[in-house]
């Protein structure tokens, strides 16, 4: 097997890395979902 050392093809209309923004947003939701209910909760002071 040859080894593609910076040779891998890049399309210029995505730059952005699929894997890397993915794991962006498996980062992002929680925290989007967590913080909403966390004020929730200390407005209703449960």
């Amino acid at each position: 097997m040859k080894s593609q050392t910076g040779s891998l093809p890049v399309s210029p209309t995505w730059p952005f890395d699929v894997q890397l923004l993915a794991k962006l947003i498996t980062i992002v939701l929680p925290i989007t979902a967590v913080l909403p209910s966390r004020i929730i909760v200390n407005f209703l002071e449960i």
